[in-house]
């Protein structure tokens, strides 16, 4: 600075004739000079200071430079003081009045400088001193501004952030410019997180670093907390059992916790900014919902305390789930966000659905079995009058002078009870309440007398029915009643699926030592998903209240019994066919005829005297007339008490007892009569229009007597009893 002050003042010139002038000029410039250093050197040390008061623009410290570089010169020159002199008549006063307003700009510009929230500093980019700093910048460290002025970067650098701050501060002489963290010690050792913006500056030619330190720590220990805060209620969210929402005001996800980004099969980038109505809820729902979440965020519902709608997982798969929502609102009131909390209830109300199944199941299957009972009793009350009805009947055809047309009457009469006999047996062997027996069996004539059942509703249907049996069908050990029930499931499951009419197929054959049957229909047939559930337990695809999903699941247990198989081909639209393989020998044996017991031959010659024990009147006389036409004297008796006094005085060749009688069952009552007479041990038989009871059944086949039931083909009965009397008894 002295350089530039002494070489002006060496060149300006001097003339004798303007010795005034010049004395004049040598006379203020010491004065000039002096005010001018007092802030020459803090202007040409802080540009940055200026620019920073300026708006970061260096282009006004320029120009102020520049002018006091020009004035300087000029006064020291001596020619442009004396030109400045001359031409604008500069007093004292003037000077002094430029000197302060001069001294006032500068020193407004230095305060903001200084008050400037952030360190700002000049620094040499060889030795790392700090040319220029305003007070944030000592202060914030904690030391003075003659100690900060004495140090340099690595002075204030945290040891460990040194080697990084250094190479920052290279790339700013590389790039102009850099960002980067740092740590620095205070002058008390506290370490302090500082964020630094250095940049290239060129002073006079000079480079340096402007550099802007800005103390971090307070805001980072803020975010600190934030974010542990954040964990926390993260944390919170993620072990909460149930789903956690928030939807703003365009439906929009906000939050999601771990639980409903399992139950939506998404992670939780997935979730967060999607559109709730459009990505997550049914279509079905979607209008329902939307209504909702309005009126919510317009106010003008209360959020609801439940709810149940269903979402659309990533999958496609549909859950139920029980909503609880409340509302956020911000400073002023207004409502900016709802938060959802949902619980998946789909398996408990599948749970509950299919409990509720179980017992309408169960109260189903209590019904059918009080009716299965009541059927048996009807059985037994029909049973008694039709044995009467069709015994009268055969003998009446048996006379030889009835007129034609009152044969043509009998055999009308004959045929109508036969059929209602018929029908009576086969309610009872659905029912399943005859005994469950194997026997040989035609399978042809099986679903014959199956497809009876059904003719009505088959004819009304307008279902066509076309049999294709191999006549050469071999027997086969089959449970008769069993196997009905198989063939009324398919048959029924087929008028289910032509509700329009069409055409059921039922064929027959023999192939490689089973049988094979067919059910084929021309309904709507079967879909592939449905395929493989159609024989599992309660499956039905019919609406609600026209199946219980059992028919299917009994049909293959029962052809599994019979160690046979069935299976189902099926089109869709191309109707269905239930084919049934039956092994033609069965490892189960026939069950033996009843009244195995030993017999003694030879007794019988002829005559022998029967004990009828009946309480149907009809019943009694019918047997006494066809018994005594063979030559067999009968007696008969009504009630258990009467059989007993007869018993007591009379030794019978045979006992013909009824099993339900009042007061007593003929199991009970053929006890009694061994009590009172033992000889007539082995010489009973049954008689019955219904068995029912198990324990009754057991007690026959541990007595091994024979059973015939009502109504009597009587033809047959006269050869059983003639058989047991030819044979003998013990």
């Amino acid at each position: 600075m002295t350089e530039k002050a002494d070489n002006p003042k060496k060149k300006s010139t001097r003339s004798n004739s303007h010795k005034f002038r010049n004395g004049l000029i040598v006379s203020l410039v010491p004065f000039i000079f002096a005010i001018l250093l007092m802030y020459l050197n803090d202007i040409f040390q802080i540009p940055a200071r200026i620019a920073l008061a300026t708006g970061g623009s260096t282009a006004v410290i320029d120009s102020v430079l520049d002018a006091f570089y020009v004035l300087l010169s000029g006064i020291i020159s001596g020619v442009l003081v004396s030109q400045l002199i001359v031409k604008s008549q500069m007093t004292k006063e003037a000077l002094g009045e430029s000197k302060q307003a001069l001294s006032e700009e500068i020193t407004r510009r230095i305060k903001l400088f200084d008050l400037t929230p952030v360190g700002i500093l000049i620094i040499d980019p060889e030795t790392g001193c700090f040319l220029e700093f305003n007070s944030i910048a000592h202060r914030q460290l904690g030391y003075t501004r003659e100690e900060f002025a004495r140090l340099r970067i690595p002075d204030v650098e945290a040891v460990e952030n040194n080697s990084e701050t250094q190479a920052h501060l290279a790339l700013v002489m590389c790039q102009g410019m850099v960002d980067f963290d740092t740590r620095q010690r205070t002058k008390q050792g506290e370490i302090r997180e500082v964020h630094i913006t250095a940049q290239l500056v060129h002073i006079d030619g000079t480079a340096m670093f402007q550099s802007i330190w800005q103390d971090t720590t307070d805001r980072k220990i803020m975010e600190n907390m934030l974010r542990v805060e954040r964990d926390h209620a993260r944390r919170l969210l993620d072990v909460a059992g149930v789903m956690i929402i928030t939807l703003d005001s365009n439906a929009k996800v906000t939050l999601v916790n771990r639980k409903a980004s399992e139950i939506l099969e998404c992670g939780l980038d997935q979730i967060i900014g999607k559109d709730w109505l459009n990505c997550f809820v049914p279509e079905k729902a979607r209008g329902e919902v939307k209504t909702a979440l309005e009126s919510m965020f317009s106010g003008r519902a209360q959020p609801a305390e439940y709810n149940e709608t269903p979402i659309l997982t990533s999958s496609g798969q549909e859950r139920m789930i029980a909503w609880n929502n409340s509302i956020i609102r911000d400073e002023s009131g207004k409502i900016i966000e709802i938060v959802v909390s949902g619980q998946d209830i789909t398996d408990r109300l599948k749970s509950e659905s299919e409990k509720q199944s179980l017992r309408q199941r169960a109260e189903l299957a209590g019904r059918l079995a009080s009716v299965g009972e009541m059927a048996a009793g009807f059985a037994h009350e029909i049973n008694n009058p039709l044995t009467g009805v069709l015994g009268f009947t055969e003998m009446l055809k048996e006379r030889n002078d009835l007129p034609p047309e009152v044969v043509k009457d009998v055999n009308i009469i004959a045929d109508g009870a036969r059929r209602v006999s018929d029908i009576v047996r086969r309610i009872l062997t659905f029912s399943r309440h005859t005994k469950p027996m194997r026997i040989s069996s035609d399978l042809n004539s099986l679903i014959e007398r199956t497809l009876s059942l059904q003719t009505y509703a088959l004819k009304t249907g307008n279902i066509e029915v076309v049999t294709e049996f191999d006549k050469n069908l071999p027997l086969i050990t089959v449970d008769e009643g069993q196997l009905q029930q198989v063939f009324i499931n398919l048959i029924v499951n087929a008028e289910h699926a032509m509700k329009n009419g069409g055409r059921l197929t039922i064929s027959s054959a023999a192939t490689d030592g089973s049988i094979r049957i067919i059910f084929k229909d021309t309904g709507h047939g079967i879909p592939a998903d449905v395929m493989g559930k159609i024989f599992d337990p309660f499956y039905t695809t019919k609406p609600k209240g026209e199946g219980t999903g059992l028919g299917l699941s009994l049909s293959h247990s029962i052809i599994r019994e019979h160690d046979g198989n069935i299976f189902a081909e099926s089109e869709p639209g191309e109707g269905a066919a239930f084919i049934i393989d039956l092994p033609v020998s069965s490892r189960i044996s026939v069950d033996a005829p009843r009244g195995s017991a030993p017999l003694v031959p030879g007794k019988y010659n002829g005559h022998a005297t029967i004990l009828v024990v009946d309480d149907e009147p009809q019943v009694r006389t019918l047997l006494k007339n066809v018994l005594e036409k063979s030559g067999i004297s009968v007696d008969a008796a009504g009630t258990p008490e009467d059989a007993l006094f007869k018993v007591a005085h009379n030794t019978y060749d045979l006992l013909v007892l009824d099993l339900r009688l009042p007061g007593m069952n003929g199991a009970d009552l053929y006890q009694h009569i061994l009590d009172v007479s033992p000889i007539h041990t082995g010489r009973v038989m049954f008689i019955t229009g219904y068995v029912g009871e198990d324990g009754v059944r057991s007690e026959l086949e541990a007595l091994g007597a024979p059973l015939v039931l009502k109504p009597f083909d009587m033809d047959k009965f006269i050869n059983q009893i003639e058989g047991l009397l030819s044979a003998g008894r013990p």
